[in-house]
């Protein structure tokens, strides 16, 4: 993990996750393969006023464009051990936020 704010506002944020093989039965006849998970985000907080903020963004989640399993089922029914996940994805976003003043 690794967050960099700079001066003005502006900050990128990354986090990294590796995940080994992994058996998904008692036997440890069927593995789940290791894979590796990359997503940054990038954005600018900006002060309006000593009460209003507002932060712009835009990030990139799995961005190796693994395909994994989001959560395995050890020793599952049927063989369904595991749960879609989604292939490389983008998002973006404002975030509002109004500070009421403080009551003495």
């Amino acid at each position: 993990m690794a967050d960099i704010k700079f001066k003005k506002g502006i900050y990128f944020n990354s986090t990294y996750y590796h995940a080994t093989k992994i058996f998904l039965d008692d036997a440890n006849t069927v593995a789940a393969g290791a894979y590796h998970l990359l997503g940054c985000r990038a954005g600018w907080n900006l002060s309006l006023t000593t009460r209003v903020k507002l932060n712009v963004y835009a990030g990139i989640d799995n961005l190796f464009n693994e395909t994994y399993s989001l959560g395995n089922d050890i020793n599952a029914a049927a063989g369904r051990y595991y749960n879609a996940a989604p292939k490389r994805n983008y998002y973006a976003g404002i975030s509002f936020q109004w500070n009421k003043p403080s009551v003495k």
